[in-house]
């Protein structure tokens, strides 16, 4: 499948379901990418950001761009800052 195909368009709306979707638990992809599962959960999570070497390595396993693995990851870090906010209120 071609890289440059938005994410949206095959259904995948999140990092957790990029590698879902590869069939690669967080062990697996984070063997892969040469960094601790840990990290692939912070990551998930929207509770990390990350560089975009690591997208880049990301990219080359779940069939998509570095530059849409970045956005991901910025949308689950706003959507976690947003029900915190939520939560305080």
């Amino acid at each position: 499948m071609n890289k440059t195909i938005k994410w949206a368009e095959k259904g995948l709306t999140d990092l957790r379901t990029a590698r879902n979707r590869a069939e690669l638990s967080q062990e697996a992809l984070a063997a892969l990418i040469g960094t601790k599962r840990a990290n692939i959960s912070t990551w998930e999570s929207g509770k990390q950001g990350m560089t975009r070497k690591t997208a880049t390595k990301l990219s080359e396993h779940l069939d998509t761009s570095a530059g849409e693995i970045l956005t991901a990851n910025r949308l689950a870090g706003y959507k976690r800052a947003t029900r915190l906010a939520l939560f305080l209120q």
